[in-house]
């Protein structure tokens, strides 16, 4: 929820509330905005410019907010987001290549069963195919045991 004056913004409605009712605390309204994940990503994204540690719980319980927070708010890893954003093969994608800029294990198990996610994240963030990461994997375990 996000309040101007007597207008509040949340998850895409508008309501005009009642100025003569009691007014919300601060508190009262960081607690109501940080329970939902829509309200708590615009808050940070908007107001604080930054995290918004109250709310990050709610964020965490989707996928496009997570990632969205991680790459434009924290601008890095949102490892409480990671779990839900792996259940999402666009979001483990995006993710990888554009917060993380590398592999995100907890996400290839949804990249890998679709085609088009499968190559998009063999090419723009592996640099190479799954079989040849494991081919590369091998053949360096090889030479370490060589090497011992």
């Amino acid at each position: 929820m996000i309040i101007f004056g007597n207008v509040v913004y949340c998850n895409g409605e508008v309501e005009r509330h009642n100025m003569s009712k009691k007014v919300k605390s601060e508190e009262e309204r960081l607690k109501e905005i940080s329970e939902d994940a829509f309200c708590s990503w615009s808050w940070a994204s908007k107001y604080l410019k930054g995290r918004f540690e109250m709310g990050e719980e709610a964020i965490s319980k989707s996928a496009e907010y997570s990632y969205s927070y991680a790459r434009d708010i924290i601008k890095g890893r949102f490892e409480l987001g990671e779990e839900v954003i792996s259940k999402d093969a666009d979001f483990a994608f995006l993710y990888a290549r554009d917060v993380l800029k590398g592999r995100f294990e907890l996400g290839e198990r949804v990249n890998g069963k679709d085609a088009y996610f499968k190559r998009r994240y063999e090419e723009d963030v592996l640099g190479c195919s799954f079989e040849e990461l494991v081919v590369r994997r091998v053949v360096r375990n090889s030479i370490m045991e060589l090497e011992l």
